[in-house]
């Protein structure tokens, strides 16, 4: 099967806008609920700083991560992936990784991004991107019938 240049490059880039998008999204979400967890909910003449802040930090952080990180996966693991579970399942394993990790960071931690998570960020990602991957029905209704899968 012959890949069109043209074609694979509108590819690449459409991932990489909506990679960008959720990393930045995920990013803002797990800055806001670190936040509140550990400082509690802002007084109002603060919370547009707050907001600000967590803007420019997503913007900086989880846009590049995401715009690298969806079409890697997309044009590897998740080739043969129906396109909505290929977007919304590493999305969900990403958000689940960081609310985890923002529950998870000690309350005096310096730095809003310790190790700790990118790590389990990334573990999500790959863990939904591993759930969209495996096609359920399919490797049932194969075990069930004694078929194999081809």
């Amino acid at each position: 099967m012959a890949v069109h240049p043209g074609r694979l490059a509108l590819v690449v880039l459409a991932l990489a806008e909506i990679g960008a998008l959720v990393g930045a999204l995920v990013c803002a979400v797990f800055l806001l609920s670190w936040a509140v967890l550990v400082a509690g909910t802002p007084p109002l003449h603060v919370l547009g700083q707050v907001l600000a802040g967590t803007l420019v930090w997503a913007g900086m952080v989880g846009a590049p991560v995401g715009a690298v990180a969806l079409p890697l996966l997309g044009l590897t693991v998740l080739r043969r992936v129906p396109l909505g579970r290929a977007l919304a399942l590493p999305f969900v394993g990403a958000l689940a990784g960081v609310l985890v990790a923002a529950l998870l960071l000690p309350a005096g931690a310096v730095w809003p991004v310790p190790a700790l998570v990118p790590a389990l960020g990334f573990s999500g990602l790959f863990a939904g991107a591993v759930a969209a991957r495996v096609d359920v029905p399919r490797l049932v209704r194969s075990r069930t019938t004694g078929r194999r899968r081809s």
